[in-house]
């Protein structure tokens, strides 16, 4: 097993991708999730894959993450059990393939039950279905940001 298996073998949805955001790996839950059997989503273009609605905000959180060596981070909503929006945390950063020795993309959710950050989550969604902006106050000292723009929480 190398050490790509080894990033996949979470119980959470996860994802291995090319820079460019076609999937390299996937376990079975993030499959289960994006509703394609595992085989199926290999080679696919990881966006896509996602409701119409989640495709800006995954290509964004791909994208940053394949361009910088920051862990990127955002909440991604799909459909869960009998059509029921799930929100997510999701976490992007690059890491290095053993086997062909080329960066990749690797993609997951975090478990947040026991994190203060997660309190982010309904909030952000309680904003957006009631179309008003979420703004954050950053003290590192860069003022005030709005959370639309934002792809790491402060």
């Amino acid at each position: 097993m190398d050490a790509s298996d080894e990033l996949l073998r979470v119980a959470d949805p996860a994802a291995l991708l090319t820079l460019a955001g076609t999937i390299a790996g996937i376990n079975a839950a993030m499959a289960k999730a994006l509703g394609k059997p595992t085989q199926h989503c290999l080679g696919d273009d990881f966006a896509e894959l996602w409701p119409a609605g989640q495709r800006l905000s995954v290509e964004r959180l791909v994208t940053h993450a394949a361009r910088t060596t920051a862990v990127a981070m955002r909440v991604l909503e799909f459909s869960g059990r009998g059509g029921a929006s799930v929100a997510r945390l999701f976490e992007a950063r690059q890491v290095k393939d053993p086997a062909g020795d080329e960066q990749l993309v690797f993609l997951h959710a975090l478990d947040t039950r026991n994190v203060l950050a997660s309190l982010l989550i309904p909030f952000r969604l309680a904003t957006k279905s009631a179309d008003l902006g979420l703004w954050m106050y950053d003290r590192a000292g860069t003022g005030w940001t709005s959370a639309a723009t934002r792809t790491t929480p402060s």
